[in-house]
């Protein structure tokens, strides 16, 4: 019986992560990456780049990271909302206030 691909991606990231289940070389990295792996699938690791993209285009127009909970940018991101829905956003991003109203 083959193993499911979902299994496989679980071992690989674990490998590499706390260095059990599969044990992956630098090159097997390396390869893995040149593909866009995605190391990390947490919801901490799904939401962080789009968010980023969408605070840097927000200071761009605004000037500074007070966002107001209600803002939704042009494309449909609900910028106000993730930023005051992750704690980890709050914490880790020094000079970026939400504001909430």
């Amino acid at each position: 019986m083959d193993t499911p691909l979902g299994r496989w991606v679980n071992d690989i990231r674990n490998g590499r992560k706390r260095g059990n289940g599969l044990r992956i070389t630098s090159e097997m990295v390396s390869q893995l990456e040149a593909l866009g792996f995605v190391w990390d699938a947490t919801t901490k690791g799904k939401w962080f780049q789009p968010f980023m993209e969408h605070l840097t285009a927000y200071k761009d127009a605004f000037g500074d990271c007070l966002i107001r909970r209600s803002y939704t940018s042009s494309d449909g991101y609900k910028l106000g909302f993730v930023s005051i829905a992750h704690p980890y956003s709050q914490k880790n991003l020094q000079g970026c206030l939400t504001y909430h109203s």
